[in-house]
C-alpha cells in the first residue's frame, strides 16, 4: 500500500469512540481556542476582505456561517476559507509540534463549515477535527529532521491532506474517496515562509481550508489522484528534495497515539509567532522577579535555537504585521505595557515608539548549545550598573510540557470574545463550547457565534 492508501485506511477506520478520553478533552479545548481565535480575527482587514470575496463569489448558497460577521453565510468551502483567515490572522492560534504548523486554524473552519452544511452533531464534528489533526501529525512525523520545514509552511503544504480527510469524514466518504481526496489536496498545496509578516500567510491558510473541502468534493465526484502522490518518482517528496529522508509510515502509524497526547498540541499565550515565546517568558520572569524598570536596562541578549532565529524574520519591523515576527519589538512592547494583545499588532498605525526605541538595546544570536527544547531561548538582561540577570526557557508557556492553567486559558478565550461580544454574553458562549460533545447539530454552536 502507498502512503496515501495507508492514510486513507486509517481515516476510514478512525472513530472518536476509540480515542482516549484525555485526547478528546484536549481536542475540545483546542477546538474552543480556535473558535475564539476566529472571533478575535473576524474584524481584521484581511478577514473582512476575504469574507466579502467569499459572499460575492457565492450568492445564493447559504450553506455555512462566516463567524463573527452577524449572520453572513455562503458556500461551505468559501466559509471555511474566510474562517481560516480569521483564525490565523492574529497569530493567536495553536500549533501542532508534530506538524510544526497550525493544524487547527485550517481544520476547525473546515469541520464547522461541513458540519453545518450536513447538520452533523458536535461529537461528529469533533471526531472529524481530531482525524484531521492526526493525519497532519503523521505526515509531519514523516518529515521530522528533514530540511522540508526550512522554507515550506507545513500548515499548508501538509495541512491540506488533513483538511481533506476531515471533510471526507463529514461527507461519509468511501475509503477510495479518501485516497483521491488526500492526493488531490497534497498535489495542489503550497506556501513558503517568505510570506511571513504579510497577509499572504493568512490567505494561504484560508486557501488550504478551501482546498481541503474542494478536494473531498472532487473525489466524491469521481476525480482520481495518483496514490503515489507522496513517495512516487515524481511525487511531492521528490519535488521538494526529501524523498530519501522520510520516515517509515508503518512504524509511525503503529506508534502514533494521538497528537493531542504525544507530544500534545501547543496553546499560545501571546498573539505572536511561537518562536518568540520562550524569550518572552524569560524576559517577563526576569523583569517581574527583580523589579527591573525600563530605564534600568542597558542591554538584552537573547541566545536562541536556529528554529527561533528562522522565525525572527523582521529584527526591525516596519509594520504591525511584521512586528509579530520580531523578538526585539515584542520584548519592548511587553516591557512597557505588561502584556501583548491582538490589538498591538492590528491595523496600520505606527509601531509603539517606546518599544521601537527599545529594539536597539536587544541582540538576538544563535546558540547551538541550547538542546532538548522547542524554540529554546536564554535571555540575559544587563542593567545600567553592569549587573546581569539570566533565565533560560526550553518549553514556553502553552506547551504540553509547560501548560497554561485553566484560568489563563479561560482568560484568553474571554479576551478574544470581548472583541465582538458584551461581557454579559461570555459565560453562555463558553458554556456552548464546553458542551460541544452534547450538541445534536453543530448549527447550535455556529448560530451563537455567527
Amino acid at each position: 500500500m502507498t502512503i496515501a492508501e495507508k492514510l486513507a485506511k486509517y481515516a476510514a477506520e478512525f472513530s472518536i469512540e476509540e480515542m482516549p478520553p484525555k485526547a478528546v478533552a484536549e481536542a475540545r479545548l483546542h477546538f474552543a481556542d480556535t473558535v475564539a481565535c476566529i472571533i478575535a480575527g473576524a474584524d481584521s482587514d484581511t478577514a473582512k476582505r476575504t469574507a466579502s470575496y467569499a459572499v460575492n463569489s457565492n450568492g445564493g448558497h447559504p450553506e455555512s456561517s462566516i463567524l463573527g460577521t452577524g449572520g453572513t453565510r455562503c458556500k461551505a468551502a468559501f466559509a471555511a476559507m474566510a474562517n481560516a483567515v480569521s483564525a490565523h490572522c492574529r497569530d493567536y492560534d495553536d500549533m501542532s509540534a508534530s506538524l510544526n504548523g497550525h493544524a487547527s486554524a485550517v481544520l476547525v473552519p473546515v469541520v464547522l463549515a461541513m458540519g453545518e452544511r450536513h447538520h452533523i452533531s458536535g461529537k461528529g464534528v469533533l471526531e472529524a477535527y481530531m482525524l484531521g489533526a492526526e493525519i497532519d501529525a503523521v505526515l509531519g512525523k514523516m518529515l521530522a529532521g528533514s530540511t522540508y520545514a526550512k522554507a515550506w509552511n507545513t500548515t499548508c503544504t501538509l495541512g491540506g491532506a488533513g483538511a481533506a480527510a476531515a471533510a471526507c469524514k463529514l461527507m461519509g466518504a468511501s475509503q477510495e474517496d479518501y485516497i483521491h481526496a488526500i492526493g488531490l489536496a497534497a498535489s495542489a498545496s503550497g506556501c513558503v515562509k517568505e510570506n511571513y509578516g504579510t497577509a499572504a500567510k493568512d490567505i494561504s491558510v484560508g486557501i488550504t481550508a478551501f482546498l481541503g473541502i474542494f478536494a473531498a468534493e472532487m473525489a466524491g465526484c469521481g476525480i482520481p489522484a495518483n496514490p503515489k502522490v507522496f513517495e512516487g518518482e515524481n511525487g511531492i517528496y521528490a519535488a521538494v528534495g526529501v524523498r530519501d529522508s522520510c520516515g517509515d509510515i508503518d512504524s509511525i502509524l503503529s506508534e502514533h497515539q494521538s497528537d493531542f497526547l504525544a507530544p500534545g498540541m501547543i496553546l499560545k499565550p501571546y498573539p505572536t509567532c511561537r518562536g518568540s515565546h520562550n524569550a518572552l517568558d524569560c524576559f517577563q520572569e526576569l523583569v517581574h522577579t527583580h523589579n527591573i524598570l525600563p530605564e534600568q536596562i542597558q542591554k538584552v541578549v537573547c541566545r536562541v535555537q536556529q528554529t527561533v532565529l528562522d522565525t525572527d524574520k523582521y529584527p526591525y519591523p516596519a509594520t504591525r504585521e511584521q512586528a509579530k515576527f520580531s523578538i526585539r519589538y515584542c520584548l519592548g512592547k511587553i516591557l512597557y505595557t505588561g502584556k501583548l494583545t491582538t490589538g498591538d499588532f492590528a491595523g496600520t498605525h505606527a509601531l509603539d515608539s517606546r518599544a521601537a526605541a527599545f529594539m536597539d538595546k536587544v541582540t538576538v544570536v544563535l546558540d547551538t548549545g541550547i538542546l532538548d527544547a522547542r524554540f529554546g531561548a536564554e535571555v540575559e538582561i544587563t542593567d545600567v550598573n553592569g549587573k546581569t540577570y539570566t533565565a533560560q526557557g526550553r518549553f514556553a508557556s502553552g506547551d504540553p510540557l509547560h501548560p497554561m492553567g485553566t484560568e489563563a486559558v479561560e482568560n484568553k478565550l474571554r479576551d478574544c470574545f470581548l472583541v465582538k461580544y458584551k461581557p454579559a454574553q461570555l459565560s453562555s458562549l463558553l458554556e456552548t463550547l464546553r458542551d460541544v460533545l452534547t450538541l445534536q447539530d453543530i448549527c447550535q454552536l455556529t448560530e451563537r457565534f455567527s
